[in-house]
């Protein structure tokens, strides 16, 4: 029998988190992240830290390359 098929998913109203946090030191917001939600943790963006944490840029970056490596112009 296969290990995977006998897991059942019980979140018995666990809580996680999604999106920033308006820290700019990334420990003071994982710590946060540790002590609320220490079942299902979340990986947080920092904005604050700059553009680069913006989920605009985080998300479409990959398609601006891709769309470079074909050889076409913005």
């Amino acid at each position: 029998m296969n290990d995977c098929a006998s897991i059942v998913f019980q979140p018995d109203g666990a809580a996680t988190g999604i999106g920033s946090l308006p820290y700019t030191n990334p420990l003071v917001a994982l710590n946060l992240i540790r002590e609320h939600l220490p079942d299902i943790p979340h990986w947080p963006q920092l904005p604050q830290r700059g553009i680069r944490e913006h989920f605009c840029h985080q998300f479409l970056q990959p398609l601006v390359d891709q769309f470079l490596t074909m050889g076409c112009a913005l």
